[in-house]
């Protein structure tokens, strides 16, 4: 049980301590605004913060104290901002909602650009984008090899008739895009 405290330095006392003594196990401490309840409270809950205030304990034996004021109701209360009237108990809960609220956030980001990069491969409504400006830039290039094919027919002929080691399309499409400059089609 709480046998004394002691306070001062803190807002609202002074230098000269104030004593709260003759306390009994379970105590209620009331008054105006601003006389100093809530510092009290706090004092007590947790004194470490407080180096110039006391609080003696009957036979040197610290007690859990549990205090209710406006510091345990912010951190063990929380009201759903959705739904008036629906509160989330305990640190522990309140923790666990802000990280579900934290990745629902974190969720939407992510679609949102996965929803930008969509539309950029695709384009709008599936029309265009990056893969129509692949298409474009491969049909370029067939037609490009296609007029090489034909211009030097006779001369592929030949070289497919004499070589069986492999295929030749490889080689064919290296000299293509050597003597066939890619255009990129942009958006």
């Amino acid at each position: 049980m709480i046998e004394r405290v002691a306070l001062s330095g803190c807002t609202p006392y002074g230098t000269v301590a104030e004593v709260l003594d003759l306390l009994r196990a379970v105590n209620f401490i009331y008054g105006s605004n601003g006389v100093g309840k809530t510092t009290v409270s706090r004092v007590i809950a947790n004194p470490a913060p407080f180096p110039s205030c006391t609080v003696t304990w009957a036979n040197q034996h610290k007690l859990e104290t549990l205090v209710y004021n406006r510091d345990f109701v912010r951190d063990n209360f929380s009201e759903s901002g959705k739904l008036k009237g629906i509160f989330t108990l305990g640190k522990q809960d309140i923790g666990v909602q802000n990280q579900i609220e934290q990745t629902k956030a974190d969720s939407s980001a992510f679609l949102a650009q996965i929803a930008q990069l969509r539309n950029t491969l695709e384009g709008d409504a599936g029309n265009g984008g990056k893969r129509a400006d692949l298409n474009l830039v491969e049909d370029g290039f067939r037609d490009d090899c296609w007029k090489l094919k034909t211009k030097h027919a006779t001369k592929l002929k030949d070289v497919v008739r004499t070589s069986s080691s492999g295929p030749m399309p490889s080689a064919f499409t290296q000299r293509c895009r050597a003597e066939v400059p890619l255009f990129v089609a942009t958006a």
